[in-house]
This record gives structure tokens, sequence and C-alpha cells, in this order.
């Protein structure tokens, strides 16, 4: 007689939101130091980001122990080539538990935390002001121009939206993240809960 498939048992709801808090940690652990300020130009309707060095952490991962910086970032880091990588250990931006390394050969290992400076270039955006819909002490809802992200991505940083906020509001609207996302190109109502709203909401 065939056996009936064996059913995975279901995880509590207190098991599931450990799991969260634990992703949400080791997410924090990944972000780099209070960022440095970038030169802003706007000119002509258009807003500009001076070319700066961006500062990267990361601690290692399980799929790249036993593996040299240069594979294992490379195809963690699909747009940067294993020879990028090569170049950039030559010239000393990258740095493993605060020792700069310039040995391709070295092998990742438990435990190590990887440090990268890059000449970061950001595309130009929309140098339209961020109007303000609604606001309260809980959330923030602003009118989002067309061309901005709505988060840090890709080659966006200072140039997407909750960063622009960020470096031009008052200590009031420091602690903001959007909830939901309106692609780069569409404009409209984009609402932006504080901090402590948005983890109450995903925890």
């Amino acid at each position: 007689m065939s056996q009936a498939p064996r059913q995975k048992p279901k995880r509590s709801r207190n098991a599931n939101r450990a799991k969260r808090r634990k992703l949400a940690a080791s997410d924090e652990q990944d972000q780099a130091p209070p960022e440095k300020e970038v030169e802003v130009l706007v000119w002509q309707g258009i807003r500009h980001v001076m070319p700066y060095m961006k500062e990267y952490h990361k601690f290692a991962k399980a799929r790249w122990f036993g593996k040299t910086i240069p594979v294992a970032l490379s195809r963690e880091f699909s747009t940067r080539s294993a020879s990028r990588w090569q170049d950039m250990m030559e010239a000393k931006y990258v740095q493993v538990n605060g020792q700069t390394i310039t040995d391709c050969s070295y092998l990742i290992k438990a435990g190590d935390r990887i440090v990268w400076n890059e000449h970061f270039h950001e595309p130009p955006v929309s140098g339209a002001a961020i109007e303000v819909l609604c606001e309260s002490n809980r959330v923030l809802v602003v009118n989002k121009p067309a061309s901005i992200p709505c988060y840090p991505s890709g080659p966006y940083h200072a140039n997407s939206l909750s960063k622009i906020i960020t470096q031009t509001a008052e200590p009031s609207r420091q602690n903001l993240h959007p909830v939901h996302r309106l692609d780069r190109l569409t404009s409209g109502g984009q609402t932006i809960p504080a901090r402590h709203i948005y983890i109450y909401i995903t925890i």
C-alpha cells in the first residue's frame, strides 16, 4: 500500500516572527556606518549627485566560504566581474576584518567582515520639489516625481526618494521607510510611515 505524503509541520506564528527578526538583524549587520554628505546640484530641473566614494560593508555568507573574493563577490554582485574585483584589490580598495587585502587568492572564512570602497556615479533624476500631501506623527504622504526610485537600489542611492527626504528634511522625518513602491518612472502618492510603525507592520 502506498503511504500518504508526509506533511511538513506548520510553523507557529511566534516561530515565523522570530525568523523575521533574525533576518532583520542580519540585514542591520550588513549596513554601513552613517553616510557622508554628498554634493548635489540641481540644474535646469535635473538633480545631479556629484561622483563620490561609497563604502560597502558585508559579513561573509556561508556560500562564500572557501572561495576567493573575486569569485565569491562577482557571483553575488553580477554587475562587477571577477577581473574588476581583482583590480579593486590591487588598488587597495578591499579590506577584510580591518586589514587591506591585495592577495586575490585569499579564501573567505566564517566571521570575515568585508569592506570595499568604490567610485560611485548616480544617474540624474528629476529636480522637482517633493510635495507633501499629508503628514502626521505616524505617517508622511508625498507626491513622488517620475524618474526617482522609492528607495536605494542599483545605481540609485542619494537620488532615491527616501534619501532625498532624509537629506533635506527636518529631524522629525529622518526615520522613514516606504511601505509600498511606485515604479521609478511612475509619479503619484507615496506613503512613508515612521520607522517604528514600519517594524510593527512587518514583524
